[in-house]
């Protein structure tokens, strides 16, 4: 496929016939409020988890197996510890 402006070729791309299912996690192309989440790792949301309870790590635990990649439970981790923050630990349990 080849992108024209005006009668200027800007770009060419290759055109896959099978749409890819898989998540793209190259930095460049995402927006900046997603980008943010790839500074995390799967250990550190599971160490805070186990610090908190037993449920809390079973929820953890989930959030970064249920997708295709860890990544994607990346954002529900942080909102659970954005709410134990404002709840409080105890009750997260």
């Amino acid at each position: 496929m080849q992108m024209v402006l005006g009668d200027q070729s800007v770009g060419i791309f290759i055109r896959h016939k099978k749409a890819e299912l898989d998540p793209i996690r190259n930095k460049e192309h995402m927006p900046p409020e997603h980008q943010k989440y790839l500074a995390y790792a799967p250990e550190e949301f599971l160490f805070w988890a186990d610090s908190v309870g037993k449920s809390t790590k079973k929820a953890v635990d989930y959030f970064l197996t249920s997708g295709k990649e860890p990544e994607q439970g990346y954002k529900y981790c942080v909102s659970l510890m954005k709410t134990a923050d404002r709840y409080g630990q105890l009750r997260m349990y």
